[in-house]
């Protein structure tokens, strides 16, 4: 899951790396020659682990490895919400990360039920060109430190508004937070 969200890459295009990428089979500890996730199980995966709260637990998890290596530090830590793929790129802040449902097809499979993922939801964004771009799935949204480091990630429906998230991905102990345009409404 955390490859996918690093990569930004959609339920199906993890599921094809994991198939084919030797460095993320190894990171996930696959055997060479053994099956891997199909793209819909990794999208119930992703749902159980927000439905019993452990998502947000990963990044935290991950830092608190790190910061007891001394890898990261804790004070006077900054806080950039709303990164694409949790990285800090040129100070510009980008959006919420989609990922895109592995079942987003309109219809009803050969089992009868509806082939669209009941927990997603659609994301219209407009791109650097001005174009509306729509994704049926989810977004996860992260809050990272000056270097890049993510400290705090949500998933939602695609369709819940970046600014909802704000307050999940802020830590308590930030010297300073950025965030873009999407959070001007919010007190800060």
């Amino acid at each position: 899951m955390l490859l996918g969200v690093w990569y930004q890459l959609s339920d199906v295009q993890l599921a094809q790396c994991l198939y084919r990428d030797l460095l993320f089979r190894k990171f996930c500890r696959l055997e060479l020659g053994g099956d891997v996730p199909e793209a819909s199980t990794i999208g119930r995966f992703r749902t159980q682990l927000v439905e019993h709260g452990l998502w947000g637990r990963l990044p935290g998890e991950t830092n608190c490895q790190l910061e007891v290596k001394n890898i990261i530090m804790k004070e006077g830590r900054i806080n950039i919400i709303d990164k694409v793929n949790g990285a800090v790129r040129e100070g510009a802040l980008g959006h919420a990360t989609p990922i895109e449902a592995a079942q987003s097809g309109a219809g009803n499979g050969k089992d009868g039920k509806p082939t669209k993922d009941p927990d997603a939801g659609w994301r219209v964004k407009n791109d650097s060109r001005g174009n509306k771009k729509s994704t049926y799935g989810f977004s996860v949204h992260t809050g990272v430190d000056e270097d890049g480091f993510i400290h705090r990630q949500s998933v939602t429906p695609g369709n819940v508004h970046d600014s909802q998230e704000r307050d999940t991905l802020l830590l308590g102990g930030e010297s300073a937070l950025y965030a873009d345009a999407a959070y001007s409404s919010q007190q800060t």
